[in-house]
């Protein structure tokens, strides 16, 4: 298992490998989208989060390229609901030392039933609230009904994993086979620490607009393309091989993900990020520009408004990135973790060497996870995204 402490020291050996290494089963917009639209989803009713296409199962699909072997799958868990989470003691989590004010939810080697492309899972999903009354109402219903009018007015911040100390065993298998590791407990970022999750503040009047901060968001992908499988009749994530030395995984993304404020820094050598009539927009190329706005994800029921930005830092390359939203993003299946319309736009540092120094993320509705993709030599290709945090 991948344990978060010693990622620091592994990922040096793949520092010069560039960004994304297997561009067919990512592109480097995809994580802070796997972010967002994973918070769309898990504030939402039951807060399963689950991409909805009809597709060979994910985690069959995987243990073949693992280890081509005939015997019958275990069935696999179903994913909790938020409902299952606990608020206290009693459950088989100690949230935090006696905290009854943070939600505990475990996905334990799991899927979300009824959707193919769910995703396979291990994870500690937490929510921390203001008081313990927020705690049980939402473990009482779900983001609807009493648990969500509780919220009005609070700030609840979402995070993986149990502090620093507890488990940090933080992984999805998705539809492409890459395997992601996801965490909010610990600093990252070559260029800026950043580290806390996502706080969302509802509205007081209106729980369903919400403002949405990325504090900190450490996200990183990995190929396991020949690690053998010992029980494929029960088979647990966490005897995945993170040897990140072995040249049987292959090394894909490792990225930094915060939203941005004012002042923050956006790029040593790139364009400068303006806002005009309430659409954002790339202008010229500068040295050490800096953001003139406050970035945060607005949120009002199913979209998310133009201007949230989000900050990628490329822990590999040594880059950075910005993304903005530039067409509302209307996230009108509420079994899909991406939006089925609405334009992303990125432009990366020119110290970074790729292809993808501008980008257009275009999302079609044609089906969940749908882009039209272009980047900066107009190449333009139809495009599945697979990942969601």
């Amino acid at each position: 298992m991948l344990f978060k402490r010693v990622i620091a020291t592994t990922l040096l050996v793949i520092v010069t490998t560039g960004c994304s290494v297997n561009t067919g089963a990512n592109i480097d917009a995809e994580p802070a989208l796997a972010v967002l639209g994973g918070m769309m989803l898990s504030l939402r009713d039951d807060g399963r989060i689950a991409l909805n296409d009809k597709h060979t199962d994910p985690l069959k699909d995987f243990l073949k390229t693992l280890n081509p072997v005939k015997e019958a799958f275990a069935a696999v868990a179903d994913c909790p609901e938020v409902q299952d989470g606990y608020c206290d003691d009693t459950g088989p989590f100690i949230t935090r030392d006696g905290d009854t004010t943070t939600m505990a939810v475990f996905y334990d080697n799991c899927q979300t039933p009824g959707f193919e492309r769910a995703g396979y899972w291990h994870s500690l999903v937490t929510y921390k609230f203001p008081t313990n009354t927020e705690c049980t109402a939402v473990k009482a219903t779900g983001f609807t009904g009493a648990g969500l009018a509780a919220l009005a007015g609070k700030t609840i911040y979402k995070r993986w994993g149990l502090s620093q100390a507890g488990n940090q065993e933080n992984v999805r298998v998705g539809e492409n086979e890459e395997v992601a590791y996801f965490y909010s407990d610990f600093p990252s970022g070559w260029k800026s620490d950043e580290e806390g999750g996502l706080k969302i503040t509802f509205n007081a009047s209106d729980t369903s607009k919400r403002t949405v901060e990325i504090l900190g968001v450490h996200a990183l992908g990995i190929n396991h393309t020949e690690t053998p499988v010992p029980d494929p009749n029960s088979f647990d994530l966490m005897s995945l091989s993170t040897d990140l030395t072995d040249p049987n995984i292959t090394k894909g993304w490792d990225h930094t993900i915060n939203t941005v404020t004012t002042n923050d820094l956006l790029f040593q050598i790139g364009p400068d990020l303006k806002m005009s009539g309430g659409r954002p927009y790339f202008d010229g190329l500068h040295n050490n520009t800096r953001a003139t706005f406050d970035g945060a994800i607005q949120v009002d029921g199913n979209t998310v408004a133009r201007g949230a930005t989000f900050r990628v830092q490329h822990n590999i390359s040594e880059s950075l990135g910005v993304l903005v939203v530039t067409e509302p993003l209307v996230y009108s299946d509420p079994t899909c973790c991406y939006p089925m319309s609405g334009t992303v736009k990125g432009s990366y540092d020119r110290n970074l060497r790729a292809p993808t120094l501008d980008e257009t993320v275009v999302f079609t509705g044609t089906s969940c996870g749908a882009i039209k993709y272009t980047n900066i030599v107009l190449d333009s290709v139809d495009k599945t995204l697979s990942h969601c945090f």
